[in-house]
């Protein structure tokens, strides 16, 4: 059970990192840079194949939230990505970015309602 919970976790941060960086339009040098890391990092971690650990997560939304970019950490630990994107598309009015980003995590509307079991 602990290593299914684990492989969630870091499912749920690379979809997040997959979101925030594509609705700020970043390309993953600019994340990369912006946390001292290759852009090969940076993709390993959007990806899964790396997991991004508690700390470099929360240096990662100082960084990011310093810069001006949108990193809501709360969401990130209360919401699943497929709510969180929901929240993103609700306050910006469903721009095409959004359903770009539907497709790409394959999310349906069906994980977005009946699961409300963020990261704990």
């Amino acid at each position: 059970m602990e290593r299914k919970n684990n492989m969630s976790y870091a499912k749920n941060i690379a979809d997040y990192l997959l979101i925030f960086r594509r609705w700020n339009h970043l390309t993953q040098s600019d994340c990369g840079e912006m946390i001292g890391h290759s852009f090969q990092q940076w993709q390993k971690y959007e990806k899964g194949t790396n997991e991004m650990k508690a700390a470099k997560l929360l240096e990662c939304a100082r960084m990011f939230n310093n810069k001006s970019y949108l990193f809501d950490m709360n969401a990130v630990m209360t919401l699943t990505p497929a709510q969180y994107l929901e929240k993103l598309g609700t306050q910006h009015n469903y721009p095409p970015l959004y359903h770009i980003l539907r497709r790409k995590l394959s999310l349906d509307s069906a994980s977005v309602s009946s699961s409300n079991e963020g990261i704990k």
